[in-house]
């Protein structure tokens, strides 16, 4: 269940986790993973390493020599928007929420999770690619929600240690559902390049869009 060993050369299995004081090629268990060093990769709920030169892949991934930040964000639908950013430049995770008001009643909420990675031209410069999907619903209403997927191409810009800038396009994809009587869903998008209809009753539009960011690391 729990599978501990100094270092592991190939494969450590754990029903609950693994941990590897030394070095560790590749983990895999159900909930975490922990390792000094990685070599290449982790795949767990929760990923943990003070260094890695491989991927970790999980819901959450903290590598002490990688990155944490905060990322505060406004894109053409939800100009509040929050997320938690771990892992390593090749691969990182993001914990998405945000909320499309904070004066209207009954305003719209999101959840999401996403995946990126990012790439640098120099030490101030960074380009970045993510997907990402959210969960789209207002809070008297968690249940008949709608989905937004999106992909995103951008730049992040460092201004000073522990601060930067970012922005992009993004190219969306949101489904929601047509026939939920009261449902305002399809008045969402601000305009739509493609438009589907679906025989249950779903429905889908695309746009392009951007997303400006402020990021705290």
């Amino acid at each position: 269940i729990l599978n501990r060993t100094d270092s592991v050369s190939a494969i450590q299995l754990g029903g609950i986790g693994n941990i590897a004081p030394g070095s560790a090629n590749i983990q895999i268990s159900g909930i975490f993973n922990k390792a000094r060093y990685v070599s290449n990769f982790q795949l767990s709920l929760i990923n943990m390493a003070d260094s890695s030169n491989g991927l970790s892949i999980g819901l959450l991934n903290f590598i002490k020599s990688g990155f944490r930040q905060l990322e505060i964000s406004a894109d053409e639908i939800f100009p509040f928007n929050a997320a938690f950013r771990t892992g390593t430049n090749p691969l990182h995770t993001m914990i998405i929420g945000g909320i499309s008001s904070f004066t209207k009643s009954n305003p719209y909420l999101n959840v999401g999770y996403g995946i990126g990675t990012t790439f640098s031209k120099s030490h101030k410069l960074f380009f970045d690619l993510n997907l990402t999907s959210r969960y789209i619903f207002t809070d008297n209403n968690f249940s008949t929600g709608s989905y937004l997927f999106g992909l995103y191409a951008g730049i992040d810009k460092r201004l000073w240690p522990g601060f930067s800038i970012a922005a992009g396009i993004t190219f969306n994809y949101f489904l929601y559902d047509d026939i939920q009587p009261g449902s305002s869903y399809s008045s969402l998008p601000p305009y739509s390049i493609l438009t589907h209809s679906f025989s249950n009753g779903k429905a889908s539009k695309s746009w392009v869009g951007g997303r400006i960011a402020l990021r705290f690391f």
